[in-house]
């Protein structure tokens, strides 16, 4: 039978079901606004006084307690370190920058206590997961609310990622990834990859953890009748000290209650201790032999509990990261760790250790890697250097042979894991956390047209944009203020901390050195190579001194000198030299011998630049991706630029780099990387664009990938195409704005980028081989002003060159393969890789 069709009511009788509403247009989503939605109001018996110690006093059941805190169950608590802006700044700041999309209340708890009210669960885990945030240069520390909450008393509970590696891929399931983080605490959220399994190697979530208990570090995963013990890795570890009730530090070094004399004896203590000190350290399998699914011994699900000690497959090594070692007097004991150890040699990391044997003979093993086979080894003891250092407690079983290496690798790693700091972020000490959305905004335009005018110089064609701007200090142009992502690491012997800009339009890693004849100010001590007894310079035939020009390469000395040169009359030339470089990872210390890099004793035309030199990261074999490993492969990582307290960016160097997501062919010509970009559209539009317009030519153009370029670029036919229809979406719904004249922004809105473009179609360039590069509002446009923002591209010449800026990066992992010529990139939250 044929179901007639319904238009407007049921046929033969009255309508009691209205038309499906048509679908909500961008500019209906992007419009609408919630109400603060109304709490529930609790309500319980009226209660009776009564008296406790011949007192007045009122008591609440836990179950009246429960029901009471149930309508501020989506409440904060932010502690301010000192001073902090008022109220209507911390508003404004909530709405337009932190992202925060439905109605909220702040109010002040005392003077350095305010009490966030979310209405939405989403908001609400956002800023709590976030933790910590910056608003006007102001720090906020954010904690969850709980019927208990006392001024000075920070909660025990904190969100931790927690991953759960080489799970099932059945388990990628919302309700069975909560029901596995019950074992530790509630899940707050999955992570984007666990949801859509595009990461099925770990799944990820967010956890309420409580300090206070012993978190397990792994668990029975019964599956049927058999089942395996599954690793859970914390990736944040937490000091919660039990005396003074707060973060940071645990009852080993609270300085409150030694003052208070509070803290028993070290003797006493040291259940506790221990305790603590155990619960800062995270296990981190680093080999493991295939764990037998196939057991009947399956132990009570019921039942089943951390075991104190360890006691693993036999093939498994485990090592753990302290970030906080005891300080008191009780640590001058060894505190050892059963550990299950194969009977195979093992390679240990440590740092200034000194092994002990049952007779009293000693190892020195400080600075040096060396095999050792005492049969009767009961512990290693450590010297506390560093917060930061690695430390391993052993106990050891007679009659196995052992080889240990310090923490300092002395062999070119397959993998070297470094930090980047973004130039704004607080960790970089040439940040101005008192800088003004407008003012970073006109820094980040300044720096990117003179960014994109050396780029066009280098190729050969010049720019509409010129140096004449009296906000540009001479020597912008071979990076100055334009930074965007720093290095650090330590060069020579005694090791001297220095920090650098990454550069993948550079082939040299270079830094000024002493003596200095022609140097620019930077705000670090300048490397002194008379100090260093691992410093050499190269002679006129070594292979890196022949690739340099002849005529430049060698000296009356034979030592090899080098001169790479900038426009605008910016230089850096010096000796080619070898030195042995130390970087700290998330893994530990790695040491790299005879690590070739330019010495720099005249520098010039650099004034106002900052940082120690240039990490360069082009295709020629002075470049540090030559030198580490035979693979020639590097890839980094970029989070969120405009979020200062962000600390996972990455760059990875060596045949680890992650090379994975869309691939698409990379050119390497004149030292940079250019990329085949065949089209762009917005939403399901392809933008009428020429084929062909953006390739590289004779005459110039093409399109590259940048490290130190902030904005984007666009050939002016394809930066066109795109505005227009940009603007044809934003005019329905946005009233228009207009930047500073100085300003080459042709396309601004009066609003806040968080707020007003949520919903925006998203633009996507479509690059050679199918790898389509999908941008959201946060990576196509820049908040100029609290109340404006605009497109964060600037417009190209005709035959002018096209660049990926940072912000387009933004949220991307890239992996480099110079032996393929392929450029992979994939959408990553870089957390998950740090």
């Amino acid at each position: 039978m044929e179901i007639p069709r319904v238009s407007g009511g049921l046929e033969g009788g009255s309508s009691s079901r209205p038309p499906d509403p048509p679908p909500l247009s961008f500019a209906a989503v992007v419009g609408r606004q919630k109400q603060y939605a109304e709490h529930h109001q609790a309500t319980i018996p009226i209660k009776k006084p009564a008296t406790y110690k011949g007192e007045p006093a009122l008591f609440f059941s836990e179950d009246e307690t429960k029901l009471l805190a149930a309508p501020h169950r989506l409440s904060l608590v932010a502690k301010c370190s000192y001073g902090r802006p008022s109220l209507d700044v911390i508003k404004t700041f909530m709405k337009k920058s932190a992202g925060i999309r439905l109605a909220f209340s702040v109010g002040i708890l005392d003077s350095r206590h305010l009490l966030f009210r979310f209405s939405s669960e989403e908001d609400y885990l956002m800023i709590w997961i976030k933790e910590v945030i910056y608003i006007n240069g102001f720090l906020f520390r954010f904690f969850k609310w709980t019927p208990s909450f006392v001024s000075g008393v920070e909660p025990s509970i904190v969100p931790i990622w927690v991953s759960f590696p080489n799970l099932p891929l059945h388990l990628f399931n919302d309700s069975a990834i909560r029901s596995i983080g019950s074992i530790i605490g509630k899940v707050l959220k999955l992570d984007g990859a666990t949801q859509s399994f595009s990461r099925p190697s770990v799944a990820r979530a967010c956890i309420e953890v409580d300090l206070l208990k012993q978190n397990p570090e792994r668990f029975w995963l019964g599956i049927g009748d058999q089942g395996r013990w599954q690793a859970i890795e914390y990736e944040k570890t937490f000091l919660f000290c039990k005396n003074c009730k707060k973060l940071g530090h645990g009852l080993h070094n609270c300085s409150a209650g030694k003052n208070k004399g509070k803290i028993r004896h070290a003797e006493n203590n040291k259940g506790e201790e221990e305790e603590q000190f155990k619960n800062s350290k995270r296990w981190v399998i680093k080999q493991s032999a295939p764990i037998d699914t196939s057991s009947k011994d399956v132990p009570d699900q019921q039942n089943i509990s951390s075991p104190t000690v360890i006691e693993q497959n036999m093939e498994d090594i485990y090592v753990r990261e302290v970030r906080s070692p005891p300080k008191t007097a009780m640590d001058s004991e060894i505190l050892v760790q059963k550990i299950a150890v194969s009977s195979t040699p093992i390679m240990v990391e440590s740092k200034d250790c000194t092994i002990h044997s049952r007779d009293g003979a000693a190892a020195d093993f400080s600075h040096t890697k060396k095999t050792i086979h005492y049969s009767n080894i009961v512990a290693m003891e450590t010297t506390f250097a560093s917060s930061h250092s690695l430390f391993l407690f052993v106990f050891f079983t007679p009659f196995i042979s052992f080889s240990f290496a310090t923490t300092a690798s002395t062999t070119k790693p397959h993998r070297l894991a470094i930090k980047l700091i973004h130039r704004d972020s607080t960790f970089s000490p040439f940040s101005n956390p008192k800088a003004t959305i407008s003012e970073r905004a006109e820094r980040a335009f300044q720096t990117s047209i003179s960014r994109l005018a050396y780029l066009q110089a280098k190729t050969g064609r010049p720019s509409s944009y010129s140096f004449h701007s009296n906000d540009i200090q001479a020597g912008v142009i071979a990076d100055n203020e334009g930074i965007q992502f720093l290095a650090n690491f330590s060069i020579g012997t005694p090791p001297v901390q220095t920090l650098v800009t990454m550069d993948t339009g550079s082939d040299l890693l270079w830094m000024q050195c002493l003596p200095c004849t022609k140097c620019y100010n930077q705000s670090i001590p300048i490397f002194d190579p008379s100090k260093s007894s691992t410093y050499a310079i190269l002679s006129c035939d070594s292979p890196s001194c022949i690739i340099l020009p002849r005529d430049k390469a060698c000296d009356s000395s034979q030592h090899c000198n080098y001169e790479y040169s900038y426009i605008d009359n910016a230089s850096t030339m010096g000796n080619l030299a070898t030195d042995v470089f130390t970087f700290e990872t998330s893994k530990g210390t790695t040491t790299i011998p005879d690590m070739v890099f330019g010495c720099g004793h005249e520098n010039e035309g650099m004034t106002g630049r900052q940082e120690a030199g240039t990490l360069g990261l082009g295709y020629k074999e002075t470049s540090i991706v030559y030198q580490i490993g035979s693979d020639k492969k590097f890839s980094y990582c970029i989070g969120n630029i405009s979020d200062p307290s962000y600390a996972y960016n990455q760059l990875v160097l060596g045949s680890g780099a992650i090379i994975e997501g869309y691939s698409t062919p990379i050119e390497i010509y004149n030292g940079f990387y250019y990329l085949n970009l065949e089209g762009i559209s917005v939403g399901n539009e392809n933008l009428n664009i020429t084929p062909g317009i953006f390739d590289r030519t004779d005459l110039g153009g093409g399109v590259i990938i940048d490290s130190g370029m902030t904005y984007s670029s666009l050939q002016i036919d394809g930066y066109n195409a795109l505005s227009v229809a940009l603007e044809k979406l934003l005019d329905q719904i946005l009233e228009k704005a207009t930047a500073p004249p100085s300003e080459p922004f042709k396309l601004c809105y009066k609003g806040v980028v968080g707020r007003d473009l949520t919903g925006l179609p998203v633009v996507t360039f479509h690059f050679a081989d199918d790898a389509d590069m999908v941008l959201d509002e946060w990576s196509m446009f820049m908040q100029y002003n609290e109340d404006v923002f605009c497109m964060a591209v600037l417009q190209g010449d005709l035959d002018g060159l096209s660049v990926i800026g940072t912000m387009a990066q933004q949220y991307f992992n890239f992996g480099y393969d110079l032996v393929a010529k392929k450029l992979s990139f994939e959408v990553i939250d870089c957390e998950v890789l740090a």
